[in-house]
């Protein structure tokens, strides 16, 4: 009888072992899984964030190249808006002169 209850005893133990093993197996995988989840967050931001700095990246280079097109167009009318000032005080002057010669002057082309 006493080896009966020994037995009984070291059986109940180790059924309270495995149900504590169980627990833990459970936990243990509760915060695998947690964890995994995590991390896949985390990839997935990162992801994003990489996304986005190229992203920017490619703006700011589009940026870039607007701004040097738009300067190079700045300057050529700046060039174009000088030449043409020059025109126009040519022919201010040619029509001063003009009207500098008297009536008959302009008339026969004198």
């Amino acid at each position: 009888m006493d080896m009966m209850r020994e037995t009984l005893v070291s059986l109940e133990m180790h059924m309270a072992q495995n149900a504590e093993l169980q627990a833990r197996l459970e936990l243990t995988e509760r915060a695998e899984s947690t964890l995994r989840e995590e991390l896949e967050r985390e990839r997935q931001e990162r992801h994003e964030a990489q996304t986005r700095a190229g992203s920017v990246e490619q703006e700011r280079s589009e940026t870039q190249q607007r701004v040097a097109k738009l300067t190079e167009e700045h300057a050529q009318l700046e060039e174009e808006h000088s030449r043409l000032q020059s025109e126009v005080e040519r022919v201010r002057d040619e029509l001063e002169a003009e009207r500098s010669k008297g009536f008959w002057a302009r008339l026969f082309g004198g």
